[in-house]
C-alpha cells in the first residue's frame, strides 16, 4: 500500500481499509467521461476515482460521489476537495442530494460483485470484504443499483456499471440508457 494509486491519469489517495482502484475500470471511468454528462452521480464512490475522472475531464460538470464506509468516505472527501467531486455520505443512494432526482445524466457504479463464497480466492489484502462482496450469486449490489438508477437518471440518461466477466476491461463496462 503506497497511500496513493494512479487512475485514469490521475493520482489519487487511497487510504489502508479503503478499495484500490483497478485498471480495468478506468474504461468505465473513460466511458462516463466522454459523455460529456452536465450532471453525473457517482454510487458506491470508494476513493471517488470514477468520480475525479470525470471532473477532470469535465470541469463545467457538477460530479457527485456517494460512499458510505467511513475509512473510504473521508479518503473521497480528500480527492473530491483536490479535483472539484461534492462527496456525500450515502447508503447505496440514501443521502444523494435531492435535487438530484431526474437530472442525472451519467450514473457510475463500481459495486461489490464478487460472490461471497469466492471472496477468499481474490487477493484483496488491506481491503475490507465489504468493498467486494457482491453476496450469494454476486450480484446483490447490481440488482439495488438498477433497481435505484431511474431515480436519478434524466430521460436519456445513462447507467455505467461494471459486471463479472472475463472479457476485456471495456466488455465489462455495461450501458443501460433510461427512457
Amino acid at each position: 500500500m503506497l497511500g496513493w494509486v494512479e487512475f485514469g491519469g490521475l493520482r489519487l489517495e487511497v487510504d489502508p481499509g479503503v478499495f484500490i482502484p483497478r485498471s480495468q475500470t478506468e474504461a468505465l471511468a473513460a466511458q462516463a467521461a466522454s459523455l460529456r454528462p452536465r450532471i453525473a452521480l457517482d454510487l458506491f464512490a470508494g476513493c471517488a476515482a470514477i468520480a475525479s475522472v470525470v471532473k477532470a475531464r469535465n470541469p463545467g460538470a457538477r460530479v457527485v460521489a456517494a460512499e458510505v464506509e467511513a475509512a473510504a468516505l473521508e479518503c473521497a472527501r480528500r480527492n473530491g476537495a483536490r479535483f472539484g467531486v461534492e462527496v456525500v455520505a450515502a447508503d447505496v443512494d440514501d443521502g444523494v442530494p435531492r435535487e438530484l432526482e431526474g437530472r442525472v445524466d451519467v450514473l457510475t457504479a463500481n459495486v461489490p460483485y464478487v460472490p461471497t463464497a469466492e471472496l477468499t480466492y481474490v487477493p484483496h489484502e488491506g481491503e475490507p470484504d465489504a468493498a467486494l462482496d457482491g453476496g450469494a450469486d454476486g450480484l446483490d449490489w447490481v440488482r439495488r443499483m438498477i433497481e435505484v438508477a431511474p431515480r436519478w437518471l434524466r430521460p436519456g440518461g445513462v447507467l455505467l456499471y461494471e459486471q463479472p466477466g472475463d472479457g476485456s476491461a471495456a466488455e465489462r463496462v455495461v450501458r443501460l440508457e433510461h427512457n
